[in-house]
């Protein structure tokens, strides 16, 4: 509807990437790949690049400079990993309305930050190896989800996501604060805010 040609080519180039995430994260969990390179690789063709795909097209429609697209186009991939930390660090929590955390990405063997950083530094190996073979075999039943759940909390793993998470919110603003001052700059600074610190 546009008409704009490198629009179209955001949006279809999108669709390829994010098959490709998708494909990327169920070979990963059918693999049991444990691995945060690969984690990051899949967020980073996931919902990085969605996000950074609308920022960027919404610079091209407002008519911005290329030097302007581009930087917008980073804020939202720094945006997108936030984004995706914060979601992968609700999994670990209680939800309201069942009192006990969800751990689906963990039922569906998706690993995500907060255990594989626990995976990598907990004091005692044998817990570890212990834990991995949980993953490797698929025992995913309610005790053993419990229990990765509490061994990723109990060594630092949430603290982990969280400092990356606000790492990349802090690239995020960087960007931002290379843009000339503004209401809107103001509001994006605040969606990033938004983006770290929401409850849902």
């Amino acid at each position: 509807q546009t008409g704009n040609l490198k629009i179209v080519g955001i949006v279809s180039d999108l669709g390829r990437v994010l098959s490709e995430g998708e494909i990327k994260q169920l070979e990963t969990a059918e693999e049991s790949v444990i691995d945060e390179a690969c984690y990051m690789q899949v967020i980073q063709k996931k919902t990085a690049r969605l996000l950074s795909a609308c920022t960027e097209i919404g610079a091209i429609s407002a008519d911005a400079s290329d030097e302007m697209v581009k930087k917008c186009r980073e804020f939202g991939e720094y945006l997108g990993y936030c984004f995706q930390i914060k979601d992968d660090i609700f999994d670990y929590f209680k939800e309201m309305n069942i009192g006990k955390p969800t751990g689906n990405d963990i039922r569906e063997g998706k690993v995500t930050l907060p255990l594989l950083y626990a995976l990598r530094t907990a004091p005692s190996k044998e817990m570890s190896e212990h834990y991995i073979k949980i993953i490797q075999n698929k025992e995913f039943s309610t005790e053993n989800v419990e229990a990765l759940i509490t061994f990723a909390k109990e060594n630092g793993g949430i603290e982990y996501a969280e400092l990356r998470m606000k790492e990349y919110r802090d690239k995020a603003i960087e960007v931002l604060m290379t843009m000339p001052e503004s209401d809107a700059r103001e509001s994006l600074i605040q969606l990033a805010d938004y983006i770290i610190e929401r409850k849902k």
